[in-house]
């Protein structure tokens, strides 16, 4: 799992024989590098190393692979990926409005959102994914909660005729391309939602902003802007980083996320309209924050930063829900105040 400092730290993915180790500098620079084997690409050796930038920008290079993703903060959000469907894949259209769900994990398909020029429709799409797909998205706009968050949103969970088994996936919103697993020779067009496999995962979202959840435990979400968008936590031992967004962190205890779960937010920040979205927590227990903050919300200081807990008995017993390093200071009034802690 993840260790709790700012120095290395290490997770072994469940799928693959090889390692993340992480490190976030004082200069505020994340760097991350998988070794071999993490990631099962038709790229490389599955090791790749990545740096991300306070202002967003960010660099991703593939072990034993000529293959560069990068993104500068000051390109106003271009995208380096100009990839087109394949003419070989199969093409499927949506064919009515509304919310739809589709399984395109058999790969080689292309999925088109929009229907087709004869039969044009408007959806919220989901779409299970598989190798070789392309994806062109709904045009529902994303909408935050309490409406709750709609768009389009590919999947990388294991869906029926997936043409291959469960594995890390990485993601790059930005660029819209996908490596490993079932997100092998993925690109699309028109979606801000993305979750995982069940396994570790690296996400990285668009500038504009994409809701980015982990899917399984010990996977890295990093946000490259937007606002209101998910960093979701699915599972234990995820690392979140929040970079110039306002960004919506969200422990969501329907989906894999418990209360033991050692989460851990990197670059979290009041001033960007950073916050923490508690709103599920508290249903799920059955507590009411609101009405006793303090009997059931502490923050505290250690030397590496902020962590927040939460008790379901006064504090006889409390659980760590979110560490915060290079955070310190935070006072629990003032964040449930101006809603960077939101209840």
């Amino acid at each position: 799992i993840f260790t709790r400092c700012c120095a290395i730290s290490r997770v072994k993915s469940a799928s693959a024989p090889g390692s993340l180790l992480w490190t976030y500098g004082d200069d505020g620079d994340f760097k991350l590098e998988a070794t071999t084997g993490f990631l099962k690409t038709a790229t490389g050796n599955g090791g790749f190393t990545l740096t991300v930038e306070r202002d967003g920008s960010y660099s991703l290079k593939f072990a034993d692979s000529k293959t560069t993703l990068d993104y500068e903060a000051d390109e106003d959000g271009k995208q380096i990926s100009a990839a087109r469907p394949a003419s070989t894949n199969t093409t499927i259209y949506a064919a009515t409005s509304g919310p739809l769900v589709a399984n395109a994990s058999a790969g080689n398909i292309t999925w088109d959102g929009r229907g087709t020029a004869a039969n044009p429709v408007v959806g919220n799409d989901t779409v299970f994914g598989g190798v070789n797909d392309y994806y062109i998205g709904g045009t529902a706009p994303h909408v935050v909660a309490p409406v709750g968050n709609v768009g389009s949103c590919l999947i990388y969970t294991s869906a029926k005729n997936s043409n291959v088994a469960p594995g890390s996936v990485l993601i790059d919103m930005q660029n819209e391309v996908g490596y490993g697993s079932n997100a092998e020779g993925n690109h699309w067009t028109g979606f801000d939602q993305v979750r995982g496999s069940k396994q570790s995962n690296v996400l990285i979202g668009s500038a504009s902003g994409s809701d980015l959840k982990s899917g399984g435990s010990s996977s890295v979400l990093i946000s490259l802007g937007g606002k209101d968008y998910e960093l979701r936590a699915d599972g234990t031992g995820n690392v979140l980083v929040s970079t110039t967004g306002a960004d919506r962190v969200i422990l969501e205890a329907t989906k894999g996320w418990t209360i033991n779960a050692q989460t851990t937010l990197l670059g979290f920040n009041a001033a960007h309209g950073t916050y923490i979205d508690l709103l599920s927590v508290e249903k799920t227990l059955g507590l009411n924050i609101a009405s006793d903050l303090t009997g059931f919300l502490k923050i505290t200081d250690t030397a590496e930063g902020s962590h927040l807990l939460l008790s379901t008995d006064h504090f006889a017993s409390s659980h760590d829900i979110l560490d915060m390093p290079l955070v310190h200071g935070l006072d629990l009034q003032s964040l449930v105040t101006s809603k960077n802690i939101v209840i």
